[in-house]
């Protein structure tokens, strides 16, 4: 099958091509449009872009080039008043069929306007950096696009993402969506942002190398050891296009081979459990980060992706604070004294700055 996506921008013919060829293969089709070319007033006209296309990516500041035809139109919109249609159009049952809705701009945009105005953060399900698009970028729309094709037909959670049982799972996670009318983009929405994006009910692979204790560039059994633990990995929507393990299914499964838990334990002592119930020898305990000194890791440096006690890190600020079930994300001090985790857009949490200050200035 053929994902097609609709890219919108305000930008000449030109220059929008490129973009959707760079997205576009055998799996994924991206046409593109002006904006002047779509009529926001004209339900009809959404209604029948919305039944032929299976995404859509929108520039943030669709308002300010002109259309290159005669007529120069330039319309007074942003990606956030046509998002904001589409999504009220789809809970008002104007239209049937829900599909992700995609932000695709400069980072400087995003900058300047998306990472400021949280209310509209809730109207898109990922944003793409126009000139840093990564390489898994087609495999995540596709998968977008994929998910919210099941999430049409199937509103039950539980099989959603793939589990038996909700009753692991913090009840307020899905506490009000036991109403069928909530539409598509919201049960997406929070599967995505809720679990997949964050560490906490669901962990990705950089966290399972660090609650494992395993240093991945040393261990040439990585992928046999993430095999071994297969059953826990998170099957349900959207796991086509992010590859997620349940925690608690990792402790149980753990506890009950080893009769301990991996919290109990140090990183060398997690490694050569894990050595003896797999088999696998070869599995290597990580190192501490420069600068630290413990290997109790339960989290991993952002900045550096290397295992990381969070008694030893510091919380990364973020526009929106944690829920009770999401973890922080959390940087080395090694990272902050060589200025790295400027590179990556790191700012310390406000909680964690005097500390910082503190310990900064024995250097």
């Amino acid at each position: 099958m053929t994902y097609k996506y609709l890219y919108i921008d305000d930008e000449e013919k030109n220059v929008r091509e490129p973009f959707a060829q760079q997205l576009s293969d055998q799996n994924i089709q991206v046409d593109t449009k002006h904006v002047s070319e779509i009529e926001l007033s004209d339900t009809q006209e959404i209604i029948r872009l919305i039944k032929y296309y299976d995404g859509l990516l929108l520039d943030l500041r669709l308002d300010q080039v002109a259309s290159e035809d005669e007529k120069k139109i330039k319309v007074p919109f942003t990606a956030t008043v046509y998002a904001q249609h589409i999504r009220t159009l789809v809970t008002n049952g104007n239209i049937d069929k829900d599909i992700p809705i995609v932000l695709f701009s400069t980072d400087d945009k995003l900058k300047k306007v998306y990472f400021v105005d949280l209310t509209s953060q809730d109207l898109f399900d990922r944003y793409i950096e126009k000139t840093r698009i990564p390489t898994n970028a087609k495999l995540k729309l596709i998968s977008l696009a994929n998910g919210y094709k099941i999430i049409n037909e199937e509103k039950d959670i539980a099989k959603l993402i793939g589990l038996d049982s909700l009753i692991e799972l913090d009840e307020r996670i899905f506490a009000r969506y036991d109403d069928s009318t909530i539409p598509t983009h919201e049960y997406a929405q929070t599967i995505l942002k809720d679990l997949i994006y964050v560490s906490g009910v669901l962990i990705n692979e950089l966290m399972l190398a660090s609650r494992f204790g395993i240093d991945i560039e040393k261990s040439d059994d990585w992928e046999e050891l993430k095999e071994y633990f297969k059953d826990t990995k998170y099957t349900g929507v959207f796991s086509d296009g992010w590859d997620r393990w349940w925690m608690h299914l990792i402790d149980d499964m753990f506890s009950a081979k080893t009769e301990t838990y991996l919290s109990y334990l140090d990183a060398n002592e997690r490694v050569e459990l894990l050595k003896k119930i797999t088999s696998l020898e070869d599995l290597v305990a990580a190192e501490p980060i420069e600068e630290n000194n413990s290997n109790r890791f339960w989290t991993y440096c952002k900045v550096l992706e290397k295992p990381l006690d969070p008694l030893e890190g510091f919380k990364i600020n973020t526009p929106i604070e944690p829920k009770p079930w999401q973890e922080y994300d959390y940087c080395s001090l090694y990272s902050i004294l060589t200025q790295k985790h400027k590179s990556k857009g790191v700012t310390i949490h406000p909680s964690d700055r005097e500390r910082l200050e503190i310990i900064r200035s024995e250097y």
